[in-house]
């Protein structure tokens, strides 16, 4: 995983993985930090890190795995971290706090 600030911008973070393990690394560094908490939605939290998508299936599919991250971190975590850090991500109709496996 390579997250990286571009200082042409005030903030921009690149995340060049789709890997659950990068991913969950990435939403604990956006929590620490503060930076994309506000973000409605998984797929606009993809979206602002950058991650590399060549068409709106491609930005789908990363915006899924970002949502299975983040259930996986629930279930490591005991209890809804997404939801404690990422206040907007809870109000999507279709938001699952943990993993059904």
């Amino acid at each position: 995983m390579r997250i990286t600030l571009e200082s042409r911008y005030p903030i921009k973070v690149m995340l060049t993985s789709q890997k659950h393990i990068d991913i969950i690394k990435a939403l604990e560094w956006c929590a620490d930090r503060k930076v994309g908490v506000l973000c409605k939605t998984p797929r606009e939290w993809a979206e602002f890190m950058g991650i590399p998508v060549k068409s709106y299936r491609d930005l789908n599919f990363a915006a899924l795995n970002v949502a299975a991250a983040g259930r996986k971190l629930n279930d490591s975590k005991g209890y809804d971290w997404i939801g404690d850090n990422f206040p907007f991500f809870p109000r999507q109709s279709d938001y699952r706090t943990y993993s059904t496996s």
